[in-house]
């Protein structure tokens, strides 16, 4: 199987606004299928605005920082309705903003008159209903180099020849509740201290399918864990929280979270974080979580601490496989094929040559002292 690397990569980070939560679930689904591994979801444009605002980089070197960073955002996905303005009325706000006006945005419409009006100001949109295929089509044109850049006057044109009211007072409606991902995680604390241990797991589930970073989610849901005797999952939980915290910056944080770990766990938060990642099929996290391990332990090459961690799976050649194609599609495409040739090109041998049984398995001379390690980790288990 050869690396699949698409002609421009896919978001990593995606701010979702929808009113719907039916739409929420489906959208959300589909993303999460192509690789994505954030997914922020608000209701509101006020609330996207705000967001952006406060992650977008107000100068050429914070957009060097801000493109690495856990809150920077790719894309914008809307509806073309929000709970407080049609998009028309958001994506006018953005147009005129200065900061914010070249940020990648894709509205999900049905088709109809407005639709044919925001595509006529030069918006990028998917129809309902639509393909993971189409979506991963549309994101790549929408986030690509030479896309088209939003124009307030080009809104303001549309406006003036299709009586398109960008600036009428929107119309509210009557948002289900809950909404947003606070409303969630305060529902989910709600259940969790009437000790309604299944409702309050979904509810921390869909504030972090929506909010990756949301530690307090995490916190939570290990909570309902350990309540149901889940320790495994609730390690797994408290890693995802001491490695986001990590990330932020809040050491002071991690380290009193990460005390809960086992100490075998403590001195490599975020190679355990990726391997539960892997483990739990959510790849393009999982690479990421690798990235950040490979800077955690700058003596160690990234290919032994990734197959360190497939060894320690029970199908280390397909994460291999899936890893690799996570890491093109994040667009390390250099970063990829290095791993792709040093842990999955099987070697060459001549006619004359015996090959061992090391051979069998693909570069595993190269971690040959994985196993050791590996023995003496489940020993201290």
């Amino acid at each position: 199987m050869n690396v699949s690397v698409p002609s421009a990569p896919l978001p990593v980070r995606v701010l979702f606004l929808s009113r719907d939560e039916s739409y929420v679930r489906t959208d959300t689904k589909l993303l999460r299928s192509l690789g994505v591994s954030a997914i922020t979801h608000v209701n509101q444009s006020s609330q996207a605005t705000a967001f952006l605002e406060k992650h977008s980089p107000k100068s050429e070197e914070d957009a060097a920082v801000a493109a690495g960073s856990a809150h920077s955002v790719d894309i914008v996905i809307s509806d073309e309705h929000l709970a407080d303005a049609p998009a028309s009325v958001f994506l006018y706000g953005l147009a005129r903003h200065p900061a914010l006006k070249s940020q990648p945005v894709l509205v999900l419409t049905g088709s109809s008159e407005s639709s044919r009006r925001l595509r006529s100001a030069g918006v990028y949109l998917l129809e309902r209903p639509y393909t993971a295929q189409g979506l991963a089509r549309m994101l790549q044109k929408a986030m690509s180099p030479v896309r088209r850049i939003l124009r307030a006057d080009a809104f303001e044109a549309v406006s003036a020849q299709r009586g398109m009211l960008l600036q009428s007072r929107p119309q509210r409606s009557k948002p289900a509740a809950p909404v947003t991902t606070s409303d969630w995680f305060k529902k989910g604390l709600e259940h969790l201290r009437a000790n309604r241990l299944r409702e309050a797991e979904q509810a921390f589930v869909h504030v972090l399918d929506r909010q990756e970073d949301h530690v307090d989610a995490a916190l939570g849901l290990a909570r309902v864990h350990r309540a149901k005797g889940d320790e495994n999952a609730m390690r797994r939980c408290l890693l995802r929280a001491t490695a986001t915290s990590l990330r932020e910056g809040d050491k002071v944080r991690a380290a009193r979270i990460a005390a809960m770990l086992p100490a075998t766990m403590r001195d490599k938060i975020f190679f355990h974080e990726a391997l539960a990642r892997m483990e739990d099929g959510e790849f393009k996290a999982a690479a990421l979580g690798f990235l950040d391990a490979s800077k955690e332990s700058a003596d160690t090459p990234l290919h032994h601490i990734v197959s360190r961690a497939c060894l320690l799976t029970a199908k280390p050649e397909d994460r291999m496989r899936r890893l690799c194609a996570a890491f093109a599609g994040m667009g390390h495409k250099a970063t990829a094929e290095r791993l792709h040739q040093r842990l999955l090109v099987y070697p060459e041998f001549t006619p004359d040559e015996s090959p061992s049984w090391l051979d069998a398995y693909p570069r595993l001379r190269d971690a040959v002292d994985v196993v050791a390690g590996t023995a003496l980790a489940w020993r201290h288990a």
